[in-house]
């Protein structure tokens, strides 16, 4: 019994470090883009139901389920001509648990300056800038018994638009439990940590659940997802897999950017290959506008 309120005081104190920081401007919003076109296409949940290297941005408790080593690598064409890109590489111990390590990027092409004359209009300059926010990441999870799994990681953040730059860092903390062989439910604290140029960072709280139908091959996934510069959002997800080769999903978000046009719907289709698992998603996003996403991991 000593583990389990072990874990459950390293929550508490958490959870009270982010209702003491209370709700403000954040900087790093790139850090709430949620990788992994197997979970964006079950309306971006996650938080119990990842089983691979993705773990370690969704909760990295989730990597103690890893049994062999995995390259994981996301790309998604974003909303307003934005690019993101994800990499994960985790690596499972006997003794130790699951070690990781990736990398987060969301970066935009060549953006025009302008300038702005006495009467307030704008000027092209004929020169442009760029932007890039990046994230460095390492995560630890380990299973502590047959039902519960510990998960640590840090992050190195920097944001850089045009010749200006800031930087920061921060980490989260996960616990996944089995209540039954294919019954799960999870809950991750993410990006604790200092401020950026004066900013918080998007602290927030997610506790999900995910069930297994064996005899339809059908996964169940539902997340809470509540941020502290926003408000709570929540998603659903279901997965078919067919004949043990494709994967079809389809999910639904409340965490919207807009209330015109078609929004929090997603969807994708997974492709699995002996060691290759190949991955879609789009999400919609009302006027904004839409996002895909592709993903390949590879486990050796």
């Amino acid at each position: 019994m000593r583990k389990y309120w072990l874990t459950a005081l390293v929550i508490l104190f958490f959870s009270s470090i982010i209702y003491a920081n209370g709700a403000g401007s954040t900087a790093a919003e790139f850090l709430a883009i949620q990788p992994g076109a197997s979970t964006s296409g079950m309306g971006e949940t996650g938080v119990a139901g990842v089983c691979d290297g993705n773990a370690l941005y969704w909760n990295p408790a989730g990597l103690a389920s890893l049994k062999t080593s995995e390259i994981s690598i996301t790309h998604m064409i974003y909303i307003q001509e934005l690019n993101y890109d994800y990499m994960v590489y985790s690596k499972p111990t006997n003794k130790y648990g699951t070690f990781s390590a990736g990398a987060i990027a969301l970066y935009s092409g060549n953006i025009p300056k302008t300038s702005e004359d006495s009467l307030g209009n704008y000027l092209a300059t004929g020169q442009s800038f760029t932007s890039m926010e990046y994230a460095i990441l390492f995560g630890w999870g380990k299973q502590i018994d047959k039902k519960l799994s510990l998960g640590l990681s840090v992050k190195s953040i920097t944001q850089t638009i045009d010749a200006v730059s800031a930087s920061g860092f921060a980490g989260d903390v996960g616990i996944d439990y089995a209540l039954r062989d294919k019954l799960r439910i999870g809950m991750a604290v993410q990006n604790l940590g200092s401020q950026i140029k004066g900013n918080d960072l998007p602290t927030n709280v997610k506790m999900g659940c995910n069930v297994i139908l064996p005899s339809h091959f059908v996964s169940i996934s539902a997340d809470a997802d509540y941020a502290m510069a926003d408000e709570l959002s929540f998603g659903v997800g279901i997965e078919k897999i067919i004949k043990g080769l494709i994967a079809v999903r389809v999910g639904y978000n409340t965490r919207t950017e807009t209330t015109l046009g078609l929004t929090g719907i997603h969807a994708g289709l997974g492709i699995i290959w002996q060691r290759l698992k190949f991955d879609y998603a789009f999400g919609t996003y009302g006027e904004i506008g839409m996002s895909h996403m592709l993903s390949i991991g590879i486990n050796f």
